[in-house]
């Protein structure tokens, strides 16, 4: 029996939300039974708020130069924010439901976590009736968006260990052509700074891959395509099963035909079945750092998820 509150109003004992680094959409969160709304962050460029909710326009913008590398800033909501999202959950569930926040990876967003941590904690004391509890997903964008769907789905009684469970198993793995929201975004270290930017003029792409306790780390280069063709044998040496999901996300509408490409791929080694396959989009949070080319995949794995960047297996290549 499913104990989600969303999916079962006649019996369920709790509920979850997420916050803007998590890339479900809004229709994804109400199929998924997950709080419709987050506390959203916020975006500036040259120090000023601009509006984000047209993902397209939002794209179009970082690639014609409007929204420049460097100059577009992310910024966690503010405490008023999510104690106002608090209140609707409260205000809209029993008493005996209990609140469980699906957050952001701190190495991706320590800011958004610990800002909804901090007021988790005084709804904690402010409704005693209730528990409160924040879940480290290690996880963000649409790595975030797969785990939390397995979260919600599952009726077993520990939450946290099914999270953590699921967490890390979650693989992120990500590429990009264009490099210098990445270089400017201060989620890479001086050495991967410096070599995103050789990378980019010599027009090689990274193998980029999330692990569980460290930033976003590089773990190979590729020209063109090859990257494709490593994910491919990546994922069909490590999905869980032949039912395995995969997520499929990418930042401008122009590479849609990319990830399109590589879902033939994997078609064509016979990996994967259409009701296995969630195209998504980046999130503006997300690809404010990672720029308009970003693409990437996430997928249940049967072994643990890298915990550092010294903690990966390269693809095998054909």
């Amino acid at each position: 029996m499913r104990k989600n509150y969303m999916l079962d109003h006649s019996s369920g004992d709790r509920v979850f939300f997420t916050d803007g680094c998590n890339d479900l959409t809004r229709e994804e969160r109400f199929r998924y039974g997950i709080w419709p709304d987050v506390a959203p962050l916020s975006v500036t460029v040259n120090g000023e708020n601009v509006d984000y909710s047209d993902i397209d326009d939002f794209y179009d913008k970082l690639k014609d130069g409007t929204y420049a590398p460097g100059s577009i800033r992310t910024a966690c909501p503010s405490p008023e924010t999510i104690e106002h999202l608090l209140v609707d959950i409260i205000n809209n569930t029993p008493d005996y439901v209990n609140v469980y926040y699906l957050g952001a990876s701190p190495y991706i967003s320590a800011g958004t976590f610990n800002a909804h941590r901090m007021v988790m904690a005084e709804f904690a004391e402010r409704y005693p009736m209730r528990k409160f509890v924040c879940i480290d997903t290690t996880c963000a964008s649409n790595g975030a968006a797969l785990a939390s769907q397995y979260i919600a789905a599952s009726d077993a009684e520990n939450v946290e260990l099914i999270a953590e469970d699921v967490t890390k198993h979650t693989m992120h793995l990500f590429t990009q052509r264009e490099l210098s929201f990445s270089a400017k975004s201060g989620r890479y270290n001086t050495f991967e700074r410096i070599a995103l930017g050789a990378m980019e003029k010599m027009k090689i792409s990274p193998n980029m891959f999330f692990p569980r306790e460290d930033k976003l780390s590089i773990a190979g280069i590729a020209r063109g395509d090859t990257i494709l063709n490593e994910w491919v044998n990546y994922f069909v040496q490590n999905r869980v099963d032949d039912d395995t999901i995969i997520r499929i996300a990418y930042g401008h509408h122009d590479e849609e035909a990319r990830a399109r490409k590589f879902v033939d791929k994997l078609k064509n080694a016979g990996a994967i079945r259409d009701e296995q396959i969630q195209y998504a989009r980046v999130g503006s949070a997300i690809g404010a750092h990672t720029g308009p080319t970003v693409l990437s995949i996430f997928f249940r794995q049967k072994d643990d998820r890298p915990l550092s960047k010294n903690d990966y297996k390269k693809p095998v290549k054909n």
